[in-house]
């Protein structure tokens, strides 16, 4: 018996490798694997930062209340005088003090960070000598009284005013040239789509932003559900 080829006295061959193709192949399954579960993975992180996005609203929407309830229950005002100049505060800097930290103010999905000037004002777009990348990512709801609307937001106005304190946008995520004030008190969903960052969450699909509402509860709304032939968000229930 020859004893050292295995139990039939069998040597064993040489290791087969792979083939060029073989490799090709298993290069292009990877790649369609990778393809189809890439952006699963980018949809997953997107939604917890919608859920960090929310929270900080949320917060957003308490330290508000808290605010209007040491100022005879008055919300505060969006902004003390000129939006561009750096030496005046706006609603972010009257809330400060009721939040843990400047990063409450920044949603997790915008690429601007926050940050305060040497004055210790919070850095807002639109504000004169701002650096590039820092501003904050929310608006508070404040649309001024002008034709041919005579409705505005609930920003400085007294929580008695608000009829409907459930159904009024108090701030949302903001976006173009003066996103710390949202100017949004027009029934034509036009004037929205400047204001409002209706894709930062959604991939490009259809516009759609948190917001939290007057009596602190937050919710994700496509932007074509807060103006509609029944209800104004922004306005409702407002008495001027």
């Amino acid at each position: 018996m020859s004893g050292y080829g295995g139990p039939r006295g069998r040597t064993p061959g040489p290791t087969r490798a792979f083939t060029l193709v073989e490799i090709l192949v298993v290069l292009a399954i990877l790649t369609v694997l990778a393809a189809i579960t890439w952006p699963v993975i980018e949809r997953s992180k997107e939604r917890a930062r919608i859920s960090s996005c929310q929270s900080n609203l949320r917060q957003i929407g308490t330290a508000a209340l808290m605010y209007a309830q040491d100022y005879d229950e008055r919300l505060g005002p969006s902004i003390h005088g000129e939006y561009s100049d750096p030496g005046v505060a706006a609603w972010a800097d009257d809330l400060l003090p009721y939040t843990a930290s400047y990063a409450l103010f920044e949603c997790p999905s915008e690429p601007a960070k926050i940050g305060a000037n040497d004055r210790g004002i919070l850095w807002r777009q639109g504000m004169t000598n701002r650096p590039d990348g820092r501003k904050y990512s929310y608006g508070l709801n404040d649309f001024p009284l002008i034709t041919p609307y005579t409705t505005r937001g609930p920003a400085g106005r007294k929580l008695g005013a608000i009829e409907d304190i459930c159904g009024t946008i108090l701030a949302a995520e903001g976006d173009g040239a003066t996103p710390a004030v949202l100017a949004a008190g027009s029934y034509a969903l036009a004037d929205l789509e400047g204001q409002l960052p209706g894709t930062r969450h959604t991939f490009g699909g259809q516009a759609a932003v948190n917001a939290v509402f007057c009596d602190g509860h937050v919710k994700w709304l496509r932007v074509e559900q807060t103006v509609t032939g029944r209800v104004n968000m922004w306005t409702t229930g407002i008495a001027n």
